[in-house]
């Protein structure tokens, strides 16, 4: 077991334990840009994928409260003194654009995808692929991978 898979189930359960809260809100910026401070260390970088900004379902709050969560835990030091960096990739409720998001997930080496709502499917079977674990996801979508991988962990399945 190397460094960067205790990492990455470190990233993945600090944020999965924070975002489990803050997602009772469920619902930011739809921009995709990277939200963190500095710390010392090396970056551990996050994804939270959900829909903003369509005519279908939306979530800017869960972007935003994952956002806040960044922001607190690297003003308290960062995980393990690595600066979070949390990137959001919005699936427009779009099955292809979330396939997109989740081969971004692949393409940055992301840690942990740690907020996942997406009616569309296709994204665990990219992540799982990858060994990008997925914390925090809705269950909701078409194909239910998320409830039937192994490293999916989903907050509550609809």
């Amino acid at each position: 077991m190397g460094r960067r898979y205790g990492l990455r189930w470190l990233a993945a359960a600090v944020l999965g334990a924070v975002l489990a809260g803050t997602l009772a809100a469920c619902g930011g910026d739809s921009d995709g840009e990277a939200t963190g401070t500095s710390s010392a260390g090396s970056t551990v970088k996050l994804m939270i994928i959900a829909p903003v900004g369509t005519s279908g379902t939306n979530y800017p709050e869960m972007v935003a409260a994952a956002r806040a969560a960044v922001r607190g835990v690297n003003a308290r030091g960062g995980i393990a003194g690595h600066r979070v960096e949390l990137v959001h990739c919005n699936e427009k409720n779009d099955a292809a654009v979330a396939r997109k998001c989740a081969q971004q997930a692949v393409d940055q080496h992301v840690l942990a995808v740690v907020g996942e709502v997406s009616g569309s499917g296709g994204i665990m079977p990219i992540l799982e692929n990858a060994g990008i674990p997925s914390i925090g996801s809705a269950g909701i979508s078409a194909d239910g991978s998320e409830l039937s991988s192994p490293i999916s962990y989903v907050i509550s399945p609809l």
